[in-house]
């Protein structure tokens, strides 16, 4: 049988109609949606996508709960919460097929790998499921991010420490829950974010005139 033309290891026992070619279960379920441009009427994405979000929803419901108080009302850390969201809001503009579930494992993603980046010990249940570049591009905003104050005082850091990125992203990971509901394949939360955004965007470049 042709082995998978993405891994080069495993059997393909797909035929993938965006890429052209033939490719193994594993690399579609992980690129599915996200590397690949999959079209709407492929059945491989919609045959799965109910199946994992349920799964998504579950397996770390019992981890993420409802903040006590909204983190977002302090400034310096709402700053932080866009940064994490521009890569998607980045990638929602030019993809129209990216769907709330890509967004809530990107955020996932990168809480899972700055939690382990914070801790001495590498526990085995914190292990991730596989890469994602674009929770990766949200790691890379994040820990790139510095607050803009118009005064610096003497001996004030700009940057953020990873609890405070961990807190924003449960957070964002809430966010997406609430407006998305049951249904990680609709684009609920992606057209609220991009229309906060936009109106951000809007706002800065009118004051800026």
């Amino acid at each position: 049988m042709t082995k998978c033309s993405e891994c080069r290891k495993r059997k393909a026992k797909r035929s993938c109609p965006a890429l052209g070619t033939q490719i193994c279960p594993q690399c579609c379920g992980k690129m599915r949606g996200r590397e690949i441009d999959c079209p709407a009427d492929c059945s491989y994405l919609d045959k799965h996508s109910a199946y994992q979000e349920k799964r998504i929803i579950e397996r770390d419901k019992k981890a993420l709960s409802s903040p006590t108080e909204d983190i977002l009302r302090d400034e310096r850390i709402a700053w932080l919460a866009l940064h994490a969201e521009i890569p998607i809001f980045s990638l929602a503009a030019r993809q129209k097929n990216l769907r709330d579930r890509d967004a809530y494992a990107a955020f996932l993603y990168a809480r899972k790998r700055l939690e382990k980046k914070g801790s001495l010990i590498l526990l085995s249940d914190t292990a991730l499921d596989s890469s994602s570049p674009l929770g990766e591009a949200v790691i890379n905003s994040m820990e790139g991010c510095r607050y803009q104050k118009r005064i610096i005082l003497p001996g004030e850091s700009l940057s953020y420490s990873i609890e405070e990125m961990l807190k924003v992203l449960d957070r964002i990971l809430l966010s997406v829950r609430t407006a998305a509901g049951e249904n990680l394949s609709g684009t609920n939360y992606l057209e609220q974010m991009l229309m906060r955004i936009s109106q951000l965007q809007s706002a800065s470049e009118e004051n800026n005139l």
